[in-house]
């Protein structure tokens, strides 16, 4: 039978290569998976949280996140990161959603230049629109156009692309955003969401998005400087035949200008 050092050992390997943090149901199941005896491994886990070597947070959805906490200077300094990524999945402390559309709309859109680079090329303009009224209906967090030039020898359709922004990760606030997505479809031909990587069944929300064609970009909300390069595309999106009555009662007045400069 290990002895209960061997299974601190191991705990503390699994949560160091883990430093976002790990779910104590899932840090359970891998140790047994490993051989560990159920009732040792268990007081060893305890005895660690006691001893306050695990850093133990409760998510918004009954799960707890353990962390590794480190003594030194420069080991506190990834603790506090780690705590940090802990906030943002619970959810409790994520930064303002606002202060995201800006490079967000940059995102999506076209290269200015040969050296931009890290943009999604969806739009030829886009706007941070979220907190702005488009008559009765949900209102985007950025909003785009995909449209010819206008001396284009070749004109096609115009493509109007809206993106919902969460930043905040427990799974309430990222089924509240792929719902909020799902709503834009009536008036958009494309749909994106922004959300920070999920923990935990990350699979389940990727699989969402692509059964019906939502584009889905990852962030880090804890970025030291908030640029396109924060972006990281999952799935891209795909065009979609909204209903172009709602299109035209979308796009009108402020947004028209925004996008149209008219």
């Amino acid at each position: 039978m290990a002895k209960k050092a061997e299974i601190k050992a191991r705990v503390k390997e699994i949560l160091t290569q883990n430093p976002d943090g790990l779910q104590r149901k899932i840090l359970l199941d891998r140790l047994m998976k490993e051989g560990f005896a159920d009732g040792t491994m268990r007081v060893a886990v305890n005895e660690l949280v006691h001893d306050g070597k695990i850093d133990k947070n409760r998510e918004k959805s009954g799960g707890v996140l353990y962390s590794w906490r480190e003594s030194s200077t420069a080991d506190d300094s990834r603790s506090g990161r780690r705590a940090q990524s802990s906030r943002a999945t619970r959810g409790d402390s994520a930064p303002d959603e606002k202060i995201f559309y800006k490079s967000f709309a940059e995102y999506l859109e076209y290269p200015k230049n040969d050296d931009d680079e890290n943009r999604l090329s969806e739009c030829t303009k886009a706007v941070a629109w979220g907190g702005s009224k488009s008559g009765k209906m949900r209102t985007p967090d950025v909003v785009g156009v995909f449209r010819p030039a206008r001396r284009a020898n070749v004109e096609f359709p115009h493509e109007i692309v809206s993106a919902e922004i969460k930043s905040e990760r427990s799974a309430t606030s990222l089924m509240t955003a792929f719902g909020q997505a799902c709503a834009y479809l009536l008036f958009s031909h494309k749909v994106y969401l922004a959300v920070p990587e999920p923990e935990s069944r990350k699979d389940h929300l990727e699989a969402r998005c692509h059964l019906l064609g939502i584009g889905l970009v990852y962030f880090n909300p804890y970025a030291a400087k908030i640029d396109r390069s924060i972006y990281q595309i999952v799935l891209r999106a795909r065009t979609q035949s909204p209903d172009m009555f709602y299109v035209n009662e979308f796009v009108k007045d402020d947004l028209a200008k925004a996008l149209y400069g008219h």
